[in-house]
């Protein structure tokens, strides 16, 4: 008799843990997912175990009734609470061993709410855990992205304006420099110039002062002729000439002496003219050539000065454009990652209503503890139970659910 029963009783007890699971798991809603199957094998651990003691028991107080009604007298449990069933009548109630059965279900049941309590602590903690956890990742990504929109801001203030303002400055003093290089070049051409004029007039007088001495020389040549007419004049005069022969002797040598002169004069003249040419071709040629070289050299620094500014420029204007571009790339996954985080969400969800399902079974134990206790048969089924207490919870879902979305404009990203 005892091992048809404890068969019949332990396939009872696996069909029962079976559709209590899967009663649990339609009041809970559960996907097939990671944290499903999980919260699955410790509803079906729960519930396999409770049914096990209770068949356990049923098995023990069975047997007694068996040999009480072959009236081998009474037989104790080995449990850690017996019950004792009354002699063995023929006439005996069927009701008296139902009742030690309540009895001994009334005992079990308690010892399931701290169990059933302790769960509900340790799911509490992973909650928590998971929304501080939750709470701080986002906490931290939003700093990231409020550095990553400071450091934008700081660059397009910095250095976009401060570093425009400084190449206008630079291309402003380029342009007064080459302004003031191009007045230079025109005043050193005017100068050449000039120079170049009163060296010329300069020679032109050299010419004059030359015709002016060949004059000179001409007119002493005159004089000299006249002188050696006088000369001879005197020669026929005889006697009365003397005096006047002494007169024209000195006259030639004068005349002499000034061609001799003038001679000298129109040499240093040519030379003189000679020389202001040579050394104006020389000096003043070589100059300009230097000047002009240094002076091309400056042009062609301050213009290649111009042309690093314009690089730079672009440059700048490079790296902004990459730095706006990083950043977007930066600031997208930042904000996706924080709406990824609310996954923290929906588990806390499911294991409030884990744990709300756990204390529903702890209040129904204890309903049916004292159901037992008292007799009384009116205790509500826990699968109606389950079902009442799932659709008031999707209702309040859904009110939740409509109030974030009406919440939506002023946040784009909240935890329920």
């Amino acid at each position: 008799m005892r091992p048809r029963f404890g068969i019949i009783t332990l396939v009872g007890c696996i069909v029962l843990a079976v559709l209590l699971t899967a009663a649990l798991g339609y009041s809970l809603g559960l996907e097939t997912s990671l944290s499903a199957v999980g919260l699955r094998l410790i509803l079906t651990t729960l519930v396999t175990a409770t049914t096990l003691v209770v068949a356990g028991y049923l098995g023990r107080v069975a047997e007694p009734r068996a040999v009480a009604s072959k009236g081998l007298g009474p037989v104790a449990s080995d449990t850690k609470a017996s019950v004792e069933l009354p002699p063995p009548l023929d006439d005996a109630p069927p009701t008296l061993a139902l009742h030690a059965i309540m009895s001994r279900l009334a005992e079990e049941l308690p010892a399931c709410n701290p169990i059933i309590q302790t769960l509900c602590g340790h799911i509490q903690s992973v909650v928590v855990d998971t929304e501080d956890v939750a709470a701080n990742i986002i906490a931290q990504l939003r700093k990231v992205d409020h550095s990553v929109m400071t450091l934008i801001e700081f660059l397009e203030y910095s250095s976009h304006d401060k570093i425009m303002k400084i190449i206008e400055q630079t291309e402003d003093h380029l342009n007064t420099n080459r302004e003031i290089l191009a007045e230079f070049l025109d005043r050193r051409t005017r100068a050449m110039d000039d120079s170049r004029d009163r060296l010329t007039k300069i020679g032109k007088s050299a010419e004059q002062l030359d015709k002016i001495v060949l004059t000179i020389r001409a007119i002493s040549t005159q004089t000299n002729l006249l002188a050696l007419n006088a000369t001879i004049e005197a020669a026929r005069a005889g006697d009365f000439g003397k005096g006047f022969s002494v007169v024209a002797s000195e006259v030639k040598i004068l005349s002499r002496q000034t061609d001799l002169a003038a001679k000298d004069i129109g040499d240093g003249l040519r030379a003189l003219q000679g020389d202001i040419s040579a050394n104006f071709d020389i000096m003043v040629g070589q100059q300009d050539r230097e000047e002009r070289k240094d002076l091309d050299a400056i042009v062609a620094a301050i213009n290649e000065l111009g042309r690093n500014m314009e690089r730079l420029v672009d440059q700048q204007r490079a790296i902004m454009s990459r730095v706006q571009v990083e950043s977007e790339q930066i600031a997208q996954p930042v904000v996706e990652l924080i709406g990824s985080i609310q996954f923290q969400d929906v588990t806390r969800q499911r294991l409030n209503s884990v744990t709300e399902v756990l204390n529903n079974i702890s209040h129904h134990s204890e309903s049916l503890t004292e159901a037992l206790i008292s007799s009384n048969s009116t205790v509500q089924s826990f699968e109606k139970h389950s079902l009442d207490r799932r659709a008031a919870r999707e209702n309040m879902t859904k009110a939740s659910h409509m109030s974030h979305i009406t919440s939506a404009e002023n946040a784009i990203i909240e935890l329920f």
